[in-house]
């Protein structure tokens, strides 16, 4: 998993630095900075050390495409991810649990002042170099925030479990295919065609001005598409509407490229179009779809769970009817505790296997753990048990499992 997110912030940052300014020398949108704040989102904060050291080295690697010399760079990068763990944190820790908008609006806040005090930080070191310009700060604030903004929609629409709700009905699939074809289709010709055709009926102002409202036309196809195909929709749709818009007004066309913009100004207010949908496909999702609350801190979702009773002296685990909710049971038994260890993450064994044992149990406590869900692909659960109880047979551990929505 770590070498899937370097690798995923390693491309993301090849695409970002292909929009360098050549004002300050920066990349105008750095979608490695919602690739990384989605990283640490979804893992569990034991994991934030390693995922650490392996995005600051994706991150060092990419001084191969432009940035200056080594030091400068680890430098920068170690302050950028720096700034990843700060907005993470800062949701994890003061996020109401099962309140959705309320971390989304501590996300937004915390991008805002974390991405402005490394724009700070940026200016102050140019300057001290005497390489600082007038854009610097702005370029690199902007392009911090949108970047989180953008990426972090599309990152997590896809990593969040619960929300992997992709229609099975024909109609609503075929009603998001239609949809993300014209978003395809209007989106090219709004910002890939002249605006020859309206500024010869109009006058230009007023043609200038019609031309940039038709853009609101690719925000309202991009939130269809994410009514039609959920959460999943909405981040490939985010993604076809990003490439285009990013590279046509790269290009010198399209809506926001106005004559008399300074040098990568219109990539600023294309990043920030950007930004704009990703939040409104945010809105779509809480309004029309039933999220699931979590607890910020574990990302255990709620509900009755799986219960479980264990005999330590036989090893011998009684299920409820549940557990063929979230394990495939036909692949493997899973009625003692070397059964269950069998299925465990081999990094995690030994952990359940010590929330398991006799003087642990006879204490609550609780454990993330990943397991094989029967196919390969691994599940993060939440244990937690209230502790030891006795029956007929002796002493008897209880437990819930549930899903987990960190990975």
């Amino acid at each position: 998993m770590l070498f899937l997110w370097a690798l995923v912030y390693y491309v993301s940052g090849v695409a970002s630095l292909a929009f360098e300014d050549p004002v300050s020398n920066m990349a105008i949108i750095w979608f490695p900075a919602g690739v990384s704040v989605s990283a640490f989102l979804s893992s569990q904060r034991n994991h934030w050390p390693m995922l650490f050291v392996a995005l600051l080295a994706a991150r060092v690697l990419l001084g191969e495409h432009g940035w200056h010399a080594l030091l400068p760079t680890l430098a920068f990068s170690a302050v950028a991810l720096a700034g990843s763990v700060a907005i993470a944190w800062l949701v994890r820790h003061f996020a109401r649990r099962g309140d959705d908008v309320h971390a989304i609006v501590l996300w937004l806040l915390a991008t805002v002042a974390v991405c402005g005090a490394q724009a700070l930080i940026r200016k102050t070191w140019l300057l001290l170099a005497g390489e600082a310009s007038q854009h610097t700060f702005l370029s690199n604030w902007m392009s911090g925030v949108n970047g989180v903004f953008f990426a972090t929609v599309v990152v997590m629409n896809v990593l969040n479990s619960n929300l992997r709700d992709f229609p099975t009905s024909a109609r609503e699939k075929a009603a998001g295919g239609l949809c993300l074809l014209l978003l395809a289709l209007n989106t090219w010709y709004i910002f890939g065609a002249p605006p020859d055709w309206l500024t010869s009926i109009l006058d230009t102002d007023a043609g200038a001005a019609v031309y940039f409202l038709l853009a609101c036309l690719p925000i309202a196809l991009t939130l269809a598409v994410c009514v039609a195909w959920r959460s999943p929709g909405g981040s490939l749709a985010l993604l076809v509407l990003g490439s285009i818009v990013v590279n046509y007004t790269d290009q010198k066309t399209g809506p926001f490229y106005v004559p008399g913009l300074l040098e990568g100004e219109p990539l600023l207010l294309a990043q920030s179009y950007l930004s704009i949908t990703a939040l409104l496909v945010v809105a779509v999702r809480l309004m029309t779809q039933s999220n699931k609350p979590y607890d910020p801190e574990t990302g255990r979702l709620p509900g009755e769970g799986v219960m479980y009773q264990l005999h330590p002296g036989t090893g011998e685990i009684l299920w409820d009817d549940n557990l063929a909710t979230l394990l495939d049971v036909g692949v493997q038994p899973m009625n003692t505790v070397q059964h269950v260890l069998n299925r465990v993450h081999p990094e995690d064994r030994d952990k359940l296997e010590r929330h398991w044992s006799a003087d642990v149990g006879l204490r609550a406590s609780s454990l993330a753990f990943r397991i094989d869900k029967g196919n390969g692909d691994w599940l993060t659960l939440y244990d937690q048990s209230p502790g030891a109880l006795r029956d007929a047979t002796g002493q008897v551990i209880v437990g819930n499992w549930q899903t987990s929505r960190y990975s």
